[in-house]
């Protein structure tokens, strides 16, 4: 049985590709010539088999040489006619008359022949006619074969074809068709004429497929072949997108083992570790050619190290790699030495620097470069067009690269480079004059100028890697202030040439990238944070020459202060503020680090606050603000430390100030309530607590602070309200649990209040106030036991010297019959508070026990403590008096008692 026969054309070793020289016809003869040569002996055919073409050839040259003697007898029998058709040969004439026959597309592809039929047939219309009929009467049908002999040989040889597949079809492969798709529109017409038992395999860069869409591919609109072909005889595979058919780790590490299982060698070759199949991977980048070469180096040497570590390992396979992407390739030194520049451009959107690249002089620039643009396009499989212009195929850009790299000293390298950066610095040149920078900030912050200074930095490293950090570590320093985005690009650009830098440079780089790269230091690791050391070191000691457009030492020095001072604000802010001190010194006009020394001097405030440094507080903040008078925080946080120091009426200004500059902060209208509250204007204060939940509902803690303000108004029932919602808003908030069981207390529901203080001890085990409370709502008309005492002193052991744990101890004392030594703890409470409320009631219990004939010690005591707000409900110990000191009961507790219904 017979099993149709695939064909196989690889371009690049044949001649089918159209030169481009002699006559029209002659560049469409030679490739159907070409074609028909090498289909016959793979069809087991001689060239005379093709008798349908071969009886076309003959009749259009018959037809030619007809018309070379029509073209003569006009030129003869009309004066006027024949002196324009002077020099003109068939193919101009043929030209000419195509563009009067409706319908007629003569193909006329050499350009020489387009020029000169521009310039010898001025014809005009009446003249195109008459030559016309005249042809026409002589040649007939045959007319067709003289303009259009496209068309007669290529449906000829694709009759011939279909002839040959009537017994079994054929399908035809062009292999790296690019390299002859310049003459598609002539195969489209054996295409068009072989048949459906004649299939094809094109196989190219070129996106034939969709046609107009590939606009880099022609100067000129194409159909393509998705508007040609029936849907169901077509089909399109881009085998040219980025990463398609790019092996995972998982492949890499299924074809070793598949290697090491079926490699013949004795031991077998040793399984990969994962990380060694990351090593392969990194080396490959997955690309199953440079994945195929290292595991062939795998079996060679037996050792994935001399693979992926060893510089001949990794030689290898780059050398491989680039060799296989130019050997299809019909490559000459000036268009190897374009591939070249492309693989050693930065980036290909600079219209002049790629015009360089290209070969292209500023005045072949403005009419060659789409003409040779489009001619590389098509020409090479790894260029493809992204955003308009030229690029490299990923895989092969980082090959050819590195391929560059291990030979970048070499005169042809090194010529490219230096071309380029020449051009280079002559766009800067002009964009510096254009634009007239006066200083490097304006520099930094132009998109061209960066654009364009790191492309020069770029060809620097390639002729001289030192030379290109002596100008890329600067500019990453300028940019580290100016235009922090931008040092992401400029690592970019050194990292490809670390190998190539001496330790010390090297070094420098590190430190660089460590500290430089990062939109900012303000969580700085180590590394970071020695990074930018050193490098203020390297430029405070010895900055070297500077190019000539960063020069500006103590600029550089500045910025390597600022970012010094952003790693160290969280950690240090002492060396925060001398580091930006330092810097404001040269770049005090700038903005940015004006409003970073105000923050550093903010952070110093609170943290001086925290330490009860008052006086340093104030100071920094005022510093703060001298910088940043709008600064709302530090207005806020300076009224917060007036108000520690009870300075109320300073904290108040300062509160207002906030207020004017943030108008909808409910922090500031809370603190200045909270203002109000110690200044006793309780109203005032709750028609800014009022304001503060009107601005956000969300916070507790307003809600707390005005139930007190509503508790000091004895609104109680308003108050439990607010406290209420504090605890919905916020359940675990204790101080709300605690104030709630003060208002409980004033309206006598100790339980509840009790009940309270406990939920607030669960809520803050360290809230020893209300783990005294707890103790204190407890006691009633019956004298405690010591058990009570032993618990106060618990209590005050765990804050020995806050003020609470005074009162317990005082207490405590007082319990054991120790009055004197109560008394003096409780009179240390009173006289650091005068506003104590349960060290006053307590003073005058032992009072009333220790000083029995001077009752009236103890009254003004306890009368305090009432009119400081003391809960009526808690004087129940007095009952405690009624029999170790009747008479005081009598005379006064019992009256006081009775008075408020205890």
């Amino acid at each position: 049985m017979r099993t149709g026969k695939s064909l196989c054309y690889s371009p690049c070793s044949s001649e089918l590709t159209p030169t481009g020289k002699g006559d029209i016809c002659g560049t469409k003869a030679h490739y159907y010539k070409d074609l028909c040569a090498q289909l016959a002996p793979r069809l087991d055919k001689q060239l005379g088999d093709f008798r349908a073409y071969q009886q076309a050839v003959s009749e259009v040259e018959k037809v030619r040489r007809e018309s070379g003697k029509i073209l003569e007898e006009v030129r003869r029998e009309q004066d006027d006619l024949g002196s324009s058709l002077r020099g003109a040969t068939i193919d101009i004439v043929a030209s000419a008359l195509s563009t009067y026959v409706p319908g007629s597309k003569g193909i006329v592809t050499n350009e020489k022949v387009k020029k000169g039929a521009d310039a010898l047939l001025q014809l005009t219309g009446e003249q195109v006619a008459y030559l016309y009929q005249r042809f026409h009467r002589r040649l007939g049908k045959r007319l067709e074969e003289y303009l259009d002999p496209a068309r007669r040989l290529g449906f000829a040889l694709g009759w011939d074809l279909a002839r040959c597949a009537a017994n079994y079809p054929i399908l035809v492969f062009f292999d790296t068709y690019e390299e002859v798709d310049e003459g598609d529109q002539f195969l489209r017409l054996v295409m068009a004429a072989a048949g459906p038992r004649v299939g094809w395999i094109i196989a190219g860069r070129d996106n034939l497929w969709s046609g107009v869409g590939q606009r880099e591919r022609s100067t000129t609109p194409e159909y393509g072949y998705k508007d040609l072909v029936p849907f169901e005889h077509g089909l399109s595979i881009n085998f040219n997108s980025e990463d398609v058919g790019a092996f995972t780790s998982d492949n890499i590490r299924e074809y070793f083992e598949l290697l090491c299982q079926h490699f013949p060698c004795e031991p077998p070759l040793p399984m990969l570790a994962q990380d060694e199949i990351t090593r392969v991977w990194d080396v490959t980048k997955g690309i199953p050619l440079a994945v195929n070469i290292a595991a062939a180096l795998y079996s060679e040497t037996i050792d994935i190290n001399q693979v992926t570590e060893e510089v001949e390992g990794r030689k290898e396979i780059i050398d491989k790699m680039v060799y296989r992407y130019l050997q299809h390739t019909r490559i000459d030194e000036r268009e190897r030495g374009k591939l070249y520049a492309l693989a050693l451009l930065r980036r290909t959107d600079e219209p002049m620097i790629l015009a360089q690249a290209l070969g292209l002089t500023p005045e072949e620039a403005k009419t060659r470069y789409k003409e040779t643009l489009s001619h590389l396009h098509r020409r090479y499989s790894f260029i493809f067009t992204e955003k308009g212009e030229p690029s490299l195929h990923r895989e092969v850009r980082h090959f050819l690269r590195l391929f560059l790299l291990e030979r970048r000293k070499e005169p042809e390298i090194q010529a490219i480079n230096s071309s380029l950066k020449e051009s280079i610095e002559t766009a800067l040149q002009e964009l510096e004059q254009q634009r007239a920078y006066s200083t490097l900030k304006e520099r930094l912050q132009d998109e061209d100028w960066t654009a364009l200074y790191l492309d020069l930095c770029e060809h620097l490293y390639w002729l001289d890697p030192v030379e290109g950090l002596r100008h890329l570590l600067p500019f990453m320093i300028a940019a580290a202030i100016y235009n922090r985005r931008i040092n992401s690009e400029a690592k970019q650009v050194g990292e490809f040439f670390i190998s190539s830098l001496f330790i010390r440079e090297q070094n420098n780089w590190t430190w660089a990238t460590s500290s430089l790269v990062k939109l900012h230091n303000r969580k700085p690791s180590p590394e970071e944070l020695h990074g930018l050391e050193e490098l203020h070191k390297l430029y405070l000691q010895s900055p070297g020459r500077l190019p000539a457009l960063l020069n500006s030492p103590e600029e550089l020095e500045a910025a390597l202060c600022w970012r010094l001072g952003e790693a160290n604000l969280r950690q240090n802010a002492d060396k925060a503020v001398e580091w930006y001190e330092q810097a404001f010194t040269v770049l005090s006009q700038e903005e940015e680090l004006k409003e970073a020394l105000a923050g550093s001097y903010y952070e110093l405030g609170k943290k001086h606050r925290e330490e009860k440094r008052y006086d340093d507080s104030i100071r920094f903040l005022s510093q703060a603000i001298d910088l940043k008078p709008r600064y709302t925080y530090a207005f806020m946080l300076r009224g917060l430390v007036y108000f520690d120091q009870k300075q109320y009426q300073i904290a108040f200004s300062d509160y207002d100030t906030a207020i004017s500059l943030e108008q909808n902060s409910a922090i500031a209208y809370n603190n200045r309530g909270a203002i109000y509250d110690k200044l006793q204007q309780y109203n005032k204060a709750i028609d800014d607590y009022n304001v503060a939940t009107r601005l956000d509902s969300t916070r507790a803690i307003l809600y707390n602070n005005r139930g007190i303000s509503y508790n000091s108004l004895q609104q109680y029932n308003k108050a439990i309200d607010d406290y209420n919602t504090a605890i919905s808003l916020e359940p675990n908030y204790a101080p709300a649990y605690y104030n709630r069981a003060y208002s409980y207390l004033y309206i006598n529901d100790v339980e509840k209040a009790k009940q309270d203080f406990i939920t607030a001890v669960e809520k803050d085990l360290n809230d020893l106030k209300a783990k005294w409370m707890c103790v204190f709502v407890s006691l009633t008309e019956q004298y405690p036991g010591l058990e009570v005492a032993g618990h106060l002193d618990q209590l005050a052991a765990i804050k020995p010297q806050k003020y609470t744990s005074l009162v317990c101890l005082g207490v405590a004392f007082g319990l054991r019959g120790k009055l004197k030594k109560g008394l003096i703890q409780l009179d240390a409470v009173i006289h650091a508070r005068s506003k104590s409320i349960d060290a006053f009631f307590w003073k005058g219990m032992l009072c009333a026990y220790y000083y029995r004939g001077k009752p009236h010690l103890a009254v003004e005591a306890i009368e305090q403590a009432l009119a400081n707000g003391l809960p009526p409900v808690l004087l129940r110990p007095l009952y405690w008096l009624r029999e170790d000191n009747p008479a005081f009961f009598e005379q006064y507790a019992r009256p006081l008692l009775e008075r408020y219904g205890v």
